[in-house]
């Protein structure tokens, strides 16, 4: 799982992820308004979908990655870290979002996540979601899916539509996940990458 900010991150670095030749790259793409989804994600969606995802494809999305996995990353060398280690290394222990920024109220310290409202955020997030299905040739309905590529700038691309699990229970959602990664379905979109 490689955890970006927008489309434009993974253009910037597209070059270097790449380089790490993965069979497939894909993008799952929700909003949080796809209940269910983004509470796993946040998680152990996250560590899940990258074991799942293996060597063989690079599965972007948007969410920021916990400091957990910032570190998770830097010990195992991740293609993530390698990619975006060195703009976060100061965020390894969720230093960068909680550092006080400014005092405000007679004291009270305010942090560069606290300068923003939920609601502006959970707007800008929506914007980078349709951001990420237009370049695909999608709508901006067109989520939860998985948008399959062997590059990002390809035209062939493969849809898997999400909205089924839309509300499910996690361990369901889990579950379907899981076997989807597991499926002949997937192993055909390597081998058609391959070829």
């Amino acid at each position: 799982m490689i955890p970006v900010s927008s489309l434009a991150d993974v253009e910037i670095r597209w070059l270097k992820i790449k380089e790490r030749g993965y069979a497939i790259h894909g993008f799952l793409v929700y909003s949080s308004s796809d209940h269910r989804i983004p509470e796993y994600i946040a998680d152990e969606g996250l560590t899940d979908l990258d074991l799942w995802t293996g060597d063989s494809c690079g599965m972007f999305l948007l969410h920021e990655p916990p400091p957990d996995w910032v570190e998770y990353a830097r010990r195992t060398n991740h293609v993530w870290w390698r990619a975006y280690g060195t703009d976060v290394s100061g965020y390894a222990n969720g230093a960068l979002e909680n550092e006080p920024f400014i005092r405000v109220d007679g004291g009270r310290r305010v942090s560069p996540r606290d300068l923003v409202s939920n609601n502006q955020n959970m707007g800008l997030a929506k914007q980078q979601v349709a951001q990420v299905l237009y370049h695909f040739g999608l709508q901006p309905t067109d989520h939860p899916c998985m948008v399959m590529f062997r590059d990002l700038y390809d035209t062939n691309v493969w849809i898997i539509p999400l909205e089924e699990l839309v509300g499910k229970e996690i361990l369901i959602l889990r579950k379907e996940l899981q076997e989807f990664f597991s499926s002949g379905e997937f192993e055909r979109l390597l081998e058609a990458e391959n070829a």
